[in-house]
């Protein structure tokens, strides 16, 4: 039988706790697997939460489904703990080790803070394929132009190192077009130019590609530089602050 892992965060705590479970686990089963690491749980509190089950069924969304899934919980133990999922077809994948720097963005996808941008309707993890993961950001309307935009984030050496973000089209799964990059007179082309780096960063302080070289940003721009405390969150909070700039006018072939 395939076997669902589950990675759970204890508010408070900087590191994730693991445990596996059937792949169409009760929620008794998954009272017992947290109970197992200490983390008590009432059994009224998992019956209002339904949504909790790591089965693989898809919730009913205007959003495609993903295979992460998360709920918050009030326990005796933990007083709030998140949980996200991952499916694997065998022990062996789940007993590997997962690098440092993989754990720490899933750490951070499954956090209060993304969790709450996500809340908010200001981004939302669309896919991880390790050592990237596309996110889609908000962005307000315009005329003949989405109400997101996907970005597709290198995150090898996270939080440590920056990540470096490149638009993405999430239908086709390729970097996204030229004609289809935001646009607007001032600022937002001089972040989101696809003829730097050939596409494949945004022109900002706090991305990995574009900081090379610019031995000047830090003293110019402290508050764009990329902070490993913050992690993803810093880069995505100013990609959304563009997008929501009065200077954005849409899509550059509208």
């Amino acid at each position: 039988m395939s076997k669902v892992g589950i990675f759970i965060q204890v508010h408070g705590e900087p590191s994730l706790r693991e445990a596996e479970l059937p792949e169409a686990a009760t929620l008794g089963e998954l009272h017992t697997a947290l109970a197992s690491l200490g983390i008590k749980i009432d059994a009224e509190t998992l019956r209002t939460r339904p949504s909790t089950s790591c089965s693989s069924a898809s919730p009913a969304s205007a959003r495609p489904a993903t295979r992460r899934c998360i709920s918050s919980f009030t326990g005796t133990t933990a007083p709030c703990a998140s949980i996200s999922c991952r499916r694997s077809g065998s022990r062996a994948e789940m007993n590997a080790p997962i690098p440092p720097d993989r754990l720490l963005l899933q750490q951070d996808l499954a956090a209060a803070e993304f969790r709450c941008g996500e809340a908010e309707g200001r981004w939302r993890h669309v896919a991880s394929n390790w050592p990237h993961v596309i996110i889609a950001v908000a962005a307000p309307a315009r005329s003949n132009a989405p109400s997101e935009f996907g970005f597709r984030f290198q995150c090898s050496g996270y939080r440590q190192n920056p990540v470096t973000a490149q638009p993405w089209d999430m239908e086709r799964n390729t970097p996204l077009p030229r004609n289809r990059w935001p646009t607007g007179p001032v600022h937002i082309s001089a972040v989101f130019r696809p003829d730097w780096k050939n596409g494949e960063c945004l022109y900002l302080p706090c991305d990995r590609m574009s900081i090379e070289g610019h031995t000047d940003w830090p003293a110019k721009y402290p508050s764009r530089l990329w902070q490993p405390a913050r992690g993803i969150i810093c880069y995505l909070e100013q990609i959304y602050e563009l997008l929501h700039h009065s200077d954005y006018s849409g899509v550059v072939g509208a």
